[in-house]
Formats: structure tokens, sequence, C-alpha cells
């Protein structure tokens, strides 16, 4: 008879049930191709895998205890136990070994297979260096070590052995040569000092020394210590330099004569100088080298004889002007010359068809039209009140003289000819109003008039047309 077993079952890979899922008496089947296995509820209600192996470069997720895992990449097989996975070993070809090799501070594991190589990481600018596979210290200078591969110092210079209290502590006993104590306690050197040293019952500060030497012990004051030197009191020229153990210094500003520092002035000035800059110096066009040479000078011409002729350039050089005369005359309207070919010697005559004198009878003529026209002059200028505001057309047509007060901003257009001129008076009453002139005007000065903000004060301005261009003068303010 065939019997049917229906299995509560998950093809996802590391699928694996909880314990609400699952009863006591009941196992559940993974069948992912990565390693089929199945669960079962241990008495304790935890769920436990039972038998199947993972097979893969990954460790396997949520696993449960009792689960196997292939490593593909190290070929090693472990188990988990809940806690950490277990490398599975043995005897003969059976595997095992290190299970895991982290590396910590300053060592770093790199894995190649079966094979864990561990790199120390050293600085071999702070001493360290490998010697025959050892790591070991490169001492410097007066350094060396003793038998017992401590480091000492190999100098014949004082050694420096600690603190003492020379008011009270013993003489040192059994000293070497060069050995120094500084002293920490302000009082009576004491009397087990004074003979050491051969001072008397002297004052010793914090800082002094006692130095053993061939002779015995010496007492070195703090003062023939080297001092700390600092600044204060910085100024634009000058500065206080300070001393721990003297009188402070005031260095004081340079002269012409004397050596000393430079000023805030005397900087700020150096600042201003060019990058290049060189010293003015007085040009020589003699000078043919140094700072007073004149570079690419333009060539001189030589002047010309002195002999009262007359000479030109030609072909670099001076060349003499051969005299002459006019090389022919030609008659013109209203003259005769003789004789006739204007060669020799030539008279200029008016023919008689010449312009005829205007009438002498004190009064003053020009020529118009082929005639005499009497020339008039004075009189009353026309005045024109209303123009100036408006958009006037500039044209002497309504008066000569033209006075008034722009209420708005205007704009002046030209219609003058050639020959005419007028003369205006404006003001505005108020300072924001303007006038935009015609823009062919030209300005005596280069610039147009700028109206004067005082609603009581004129601008005296001066139009005329020369030809066809419109010019323009400002003549000032009048109130």
């Amino acid at each position: 008879m065939a019997v049917k077993l229906l299995l509560k079952s998950s093809s996802v890979e590391d699928r694996r049930p909880q314990p609400s899922q699952v009863s006591l008496n009941e196992i559940t089947l993974n069948y992912n191709e990565a390693g089929p296995f199945i669960c079962c509820k241990d008495s304790s209600g935890n769920i436990v895998q039972l038998g199947g192996v993972k097979f893969s470069s990954d460790v396997p997720a949520d696993a449960l205890p009792g689960t196997w895992w292939f490593n593909e990449d190290t070929k090693t097989l472990f188990v988990w136990n809940g806690l950490i996975w277990h490398l599975i070993g043995g005897q003969g070809g059976g595997g095992g070994g290190v299970t895991q090799i982290l590396g910590d501070d300053g060592i770093d594991a790199f894995v190649n297979g079966s094979i864990v190589t561990l790199n120390v990481d050293i600085n071999p600018d702070k001493g360290l260096y490998f010697l025959a596979d050892r790591l070991s210290i490169n001492a410097g200078a007066n350094l060396s070590f003793d038998s017992q591969g401590r480091l000492k110092a190999d100098v014949t210079g004082i050694s420096f052995k600690g603190i003492i209290d020379l008011t009270n502590d013993p003489v040192v006993s059994s000293p070497n040569i060069n050995d120094t104590y500084l002293n920490t306690v302000v009082g009576t050197l004491s009397a087990d000092w004074q003979a050491a040293t051969g001072e008397g019952a002297i004052l010793v500060e914090s800082g002094d020394a006692v130095l053993y030497g061939a002779s015995g012990w010496s007492f070195v004051p703090a003062s023939n210590i080297p001092t700390d030197l600092g600044v204060s009191g910085r100024t634009g020229s000058q500065l206080e330099v300070t001393s721990s153990t003297g009188t402070n210094a005031v260095l004081v500003a340079a002269t012409d004569l004397l050596a000393g520092l430079m000023t805030a002035v005397d900087k700020a000035k150096l600042d201003a100088v060019e990058d290049g800059a060189q010293a003015n110096v007085n040009a020589d066009w003699d000078a043919t080298s140094g700072i007073a040479e004149i570079l690419n000078k333009p060539t001189i011409l030589p002047e010309a004889p002195s002999d009262g002729k007359t000479y030109g350039r030609k072909d670099a050089a001076w060349s003499e002007v051969e005299p002459g005369g006019v090389t022919q005359l030609i008659a013109g309207s209203n003259v005769t010359i003789s004789p006739a070919g204007g060669t020799g010697a030539v008279t200029v005559n008016a023919a008689d068809s010449g312009v005829p004198e205007a009438p002498n009878d004190g009064k003053q003529y020009a020529r118009q039209s082929e005639a005499w026209t009497e020339v008039t002059s004075g009189g009353t200028a026309t005045v024109d009140t209303t123009s100036i505001n408006t958009n006037f057309a500039i044209s002497p047509s309504t008066g000569t003289m033209f006075i008034g007060s722009i209420s708005a901003s205007r704009t002046y257009t030209d219609a003058m000819s050639s020959g005419e001129s007028i003369t205006m008076m404006v003001r505005r009453s108020n300072a924001a109003y303007n006038i935009t002139w015609p823009s062919s005007i030209k300005w005596v000065g280069g610039s147009q008039p700028i109206l004067p903000s005082a609603t009581t004060a004129y601008a005296i301005i001066t139009v005329w047309k020369a030809s066809t261009t419109l010019f323009g003068s400002y003549g000032g303010d009048a109130s």
C-alpha cells in the first residue's frame, strides 16, 4: 500500500519555520537546491535543523542549531550551535586548523586559500625597523642600549637625574660625573649641601641646580639658565622685548643714520611699490649704459648748411632747392594780365567790368544778389514768452529772445536755418523738470547745460546754426 506524506515545506533558500508554525511531533521540509534540509521542534519548543548541508560561499541566513554549511571558497565544513560556527576538523585529509584570524590594531591579516599572512604596520619615521627579521629600534645620536636592553645616553655633557630639595634632602651618594639635579623648593641651602658645594647659607630658588663634576658638587643658580624672550607693547614705531630673567628692552624705529625697526608707515610704503618698479633716475641723452641711458631714442636729423641757400630733404640728405618762379599765370574773371602768356615780368590789371563801388553816403553796404544792400544794425529784439513752455521747434520765426519757465519736462527740436541765432532765458518751476535738446546740437565745452534747481534762476543759453550744424552755448545763471 502506497503512503503519501504531506509536509509543511518551502523552496526559499534558508527559509525555516517559526516555533508557532510547527507542532512537537511535526517535521518541515526546505527543498531549495542550495541545500535541502528538514526541521522539527524540540522538547524545549525550539526549532532545530536535521541534516542537510548548504554548499555556498556565503554564510547561511537565519541559521538554526544543527545547520551545516560547506564554504566553497575555503573548502571547509562548519556547523552552527546557536552561538558560533564550529569548523569541523579531523586527522589526515579531513581539514581542521584555525577557525578564524582577525587583524587587530597595527596588524593586517590576508587570507589566500588555506594560507593566512599577517602584516605588522610600523612607522620607520619613528625609529622602528626590522633587523634580521626582528622588530628593532633605531637609536638616534648619542643613544645606545645597555647590557639589559635599555636605552642609555652616550654623552659627555650633563646628565639630568631628576629633582631635589636643596633645603632638606641629603647629598646624593655615589654620583657620576655630570649628574645634575634641579631644585624645586625656595629656602636656605641646607648645611649638608653647603658643605658639599662650598656655598654659604644662601637662598635657593626653584630652578637652581647642582652639578657633580671632577672636583665635586657645584651650585648652578637659575640666573645662569637660559632665559625666555617675548614681544610686548608693539606700536607703529617701536616694540618691547621682554625677558623672563632680566630687564626688558625697547627697540625703536630706524633713522637715516641709525639701524632699527621698520615702522608701520614705511611698511605700508614698501607694500605700495609695484612689482618690477625701478628707481627714479635723471635721464642722460648721451649716456650709453646704466640706469640713465635712454632706450629707443628717435633719430635726430643734422642741421642744414648755414650758407643763405634753401635746402630740402632728399634721399636721406640735405639737397639745395634751386630758385624759380611762377610757371604760368592764367587770367580769371575781371582780371587781365600782360603779357597774355603770363611769363617773365607779368602785370595784373582789374578789368573794366569789375564790381562797382558802393554808394558813398556814410551808410554801410554789403553785396547781395549782385547789388549793394544797406546793412542795418541795432534796434529792439523781438521777445517770445510762450514758446519756452512748449515742445519748442527752435527757430527765430517768433522772436530772437525767448524767456519763460517750463512747468513740465519739454522736448526741443531743430528748425533753424544757417546763419540764424536766438537767445533763451529758461527756468523751471520744479527741479524734476528737464529739457531734452536736439541730438544733433553741439555744445561749447562738450556738455549740455544743467538748469538751475532754484525756481527763480534763469539759465542763459544761446543757440545758432552754421551751415548744417546746430551749436549751443551756456552763458551761466541769472536770478
